[in-house]
């Protein structure tokens, strides 16, 4: 159970994804406690269970349950010392869940490549900021206001306006660019403002 918990948090963070609208309902914190929850009751009922299993296999030296706290990685780590040094075997369950940790960051990579999903609104108006910050630091005292729907997916794009005292000064092209919300920005033509 332990050494395929990778493959649970992938499914349980597509399932939050499917219940959420891409994390765009309102219930997204509450369902995204109640799935953590429910990996965390996972995590400890394995090592519960592994543990007593030692004990009916004969094991006299065995992992503390403790080491879960540590997360499965470590819980699996302990175990594999204590049963290598009694029976020369016993590492393969640690191996499982590097293997399938290493797939599982691979696939939830891929997939936010692939999934299309829209910005919230929190993500836009963070945009909003840090670009209106970036701008100030370069000399530009400009407000920045994007749309209030855009598509979130690495590599799709938006426009936003840069707005001055006096009204529009500046159109924006803004590109996300990594997989936790990374963007990069850019003039474009401010001709089609009147300026």
């Amino acid at each position: 159970m332990l050494a395929l918990t990778p493959l649970l948090l992938l499914g349980l963070i597509v399932l939050g994804w499917w219940l959420t609208d891409g994390g765009a309902s309102a219930e997204a914190s509450l369902i995204a406690a109640g799935l953590g929850a429910v990996a965390v009751l996972w995590i400890v009922l394995a090592a519960i269970a592994d543990f007593r299993r030692l004990n009916t296999l004969g094991h006299e030296f065995r992992p503390s349950v403790a080491w879960i706290l540590l997360g499965p990685f470590f819980y699996l780590m302990a175990r594999g010392i204590h049963v290598y040094r009694s029976t020369r075997s016993g590492v393969a369950p640690t191996w499982v869940f590097v293997i399938t940790a290493v797939l599982a960051g691979a696939a939830l990579g891929v997939l936010s490549f692939l999934v299309p999903r829209d910005a919230s609104l929190n993500e836009l108006r963070a945009v909003e900021s840090s670009i209106a910050g970036d701008l100030q630091q370069q000399g530009f005292d400009y407000t920045v206001l994007c749309p209030s729907e855009a598509p979130a997916m690495a590599g799709s794009s938006f426009v936003c306006t840069a707005y001055d005292e006096v009204g529009p000064a500046a159109l924006l092209r803004v590109t996300w660019s990594g997989l936790a919300g990374g963007f990069e920005y850019s003039f474009e033509t401010t001709a089609a403002l009147g300026r």
